[in-house]
């Protein structure tokens, strides 16, 4: 059972999302188009596309362009064996603000060595979960060790907030 404090995120334990008792049904869109979601939902509900990736050579600058291109806060470094790391754009603004010059360090240099990634089925709960754990802002979804998007705090905000601002059900 989880709750949060004002009580909007009420429901109980059970075997399947369709079988939930909700209190606060969430709207959330993706390719199959509008459903009511909840943070038992799996987070295929609610990722966003796959990431922009980069080399590991290319430059902060490249990196941060590559952001600002498809407006998202983060992107995957890709190695030889596929997705390596991760640099978002707090990484990018700590290493600014030691003096890196974005023309010359290599995204590599300030990316997160152990990527966290979940799977398509893991729920929005879950994913929370592991989000306040390793206190980061984004979260890659593969499947079949490929990354087929991403989930940011920000999407789970949004999600949340939509549900702040629905009636509540009896």
């Amino acid at each position: 059972m989880m709750a949060a404090s004002a009580g909007i995120l009420q429901y109980s334990t059970h075997a399947g999302v369709e079988n939930c008792e909700r209190k606060v049904a969430m709207m959330t869109t993706d390719s199959k188009g509008k459903h009511d979601c909840d943070l038992l939902c799996p987070v295929r509900h609610l990722m966003r596309g796959v990431p922009p990736f980069v080399d590991p050579e290319d430059t902060l600058r490249v990196a941060a362009q590559a952001m600002a291109g498809q407006k998202t806060g983060a992107v995957i470094i890709l190695g030889p064996d596929g997705p390596t790391s991760i640099v978002t754009e707090r990484d990018i603004v700590r290493a600014l603000a030691d003096q890196a010059d974005p023309d010359t360090v290599w995204a590599a240099d300030v990316a997160s060595s152990d990527l966290a990634a979940i799977d398509p089925d893991t729920t929005v709960a879950e994913a929370v979960e592991l989000m306040a754990k390793r206190q980061i802002r984004h979260v890659p979804v593969k499947s079949n060790g490929e990354v087929t998007g991403i989930v940011a705090a920000e999407d789970i905000l949004n999600l949340l907030g939509s549900a702040a601002l629905r009636p509540q059900e009896a």
